[in-house]
């Protein structure tokens, strides 16, 4: 069963959507515009959260 997960840095929050056509990402500046989806506009920072997000999910020993 495939769940949203979300990760969040100082300025940046990145929330993972997984669907049947595969995996969408939402970008949100939570310091600047919390409410817009910014995504287009940083795909340098979406890579890099996406990343991070991916090996946290890989190493948790939680339920992921």
């Amino acid at each position: 069963k495939a769940k949203n997960r979300s990760i969040q840095d100082d300025r940046w929050k990145l929330i993972y959507i997984p669907t049947y056509n595969g995996p969408v990402y939402q970008l949100y500046d939570m310091k600047n515009d919390p409410y817009r989806d910014v995504n287009a506009l940083y795909p340098e920072i979406v890579e890099a959260l996406r990343q991070k997000l991916e090996a946290w999910i890989q190493s948790s020993p939680l339920d992921s």
